[in-house]
């Protein structure tokens, strides 16, 4: 941020959280899937709206409509601590109970 650079590296780390998001959650929705949740509908509308989130933080922020303020980057934290911390934690309680004992 010193050298002026605050925006791109800001954009570029936006950019890996997208790619990141559609990555993870693809990779949880086939494992959601295959083990049977319950609660896939659900989980899965959520994230549809983490996505679009993400996705309009960064593109508000390349289009110069957005300054990264300490309440985004607390935004984007609680999201993913919440996200991960609580709504993983279910699923994966789900499936790891579901599944046969070897």
């Amino acid at each position: 941020m010193y050298e002026g650079r605050g925006r791109d590296l800001l954009a570029q780390i936006l950019d890996d959280l997208v790619n990141y998001t559609e990555t993870h959650f693809s990779f949880e929705e086939r494992l959601m899937q295959q083990g049977g949740y319950s609660k896939f509908d659900e989980h899965q509308a959520e994230h549809l709206v983490l996505k679009g989130q993400v996705h309009e933080i960064r593109d508000k922020l390349r289009a110069h409509k957005l300054v990264m303020t300490m309440d985004v980057m607390r935004f984007l934290k609680n999201w993913l601590t919440t996200h991960i911390m609580d709504h993983d934690q279910r699923y994966a309680r789900e499936l790891v109970a579901s599944k046969p004992a070897a």
